[in-house]
């Protein structure tokens, strides 16, 4: 697995010279030199506003973690999700209710029963 990065590696260092090579250099060096610090600005920015906006969705794509304190307490609902992370399952575990229930918006009053056996029917 060394050896395959290392020459992946020396192999992406060929092709950028062959690159620079075919092209004009002095006006590659050129263009970078008259960015100077801009070329950081340009390199460097969309990676930190991607990475900014892609801790933020994580951070508030499980509502706070209200489905999964709602699945520790529920145990219809774990035993769906269970079952079809499984692939005991055939069809979808969750309608739109279920959905709502997980979320924690409504209360659950079968929190206590357990779903028939999905290989039963």
């Amino acid at each position: 697995m060394k050896l395959l990065r290392v020459l992946l590696l020396v192999l992406g260092v060929v092709f950028l010279g062959v690159l620079v090579a075919t092209n004009d250099p002095a006006a590659i060096l050129a263009a970078i030199t008259g960015l100077s610090w801009r070329l950081a600005v340009v390199a460097v920015f969309p990676f930190v506003l991607v990475t900014t906006f892609d801790t933020l969705g994580w951070r508030y794509a499980f509502l706070r973690d209200r489905v999964f304190q709602t699945l520790d307490r529920n145990a219809r609902l774990r035993y769906q999700v269970l079952s079809t992370t499984a692939g005991l399952r055939t069809m979808p575990p969750f309608n739109l209710i279920d959905r709502v229930i997980a979320a924690g918006f409504l209360p659950d009053v079968r929190a206590h029963e357990r779903s028939p056996h999905p290989m039963s029917s």
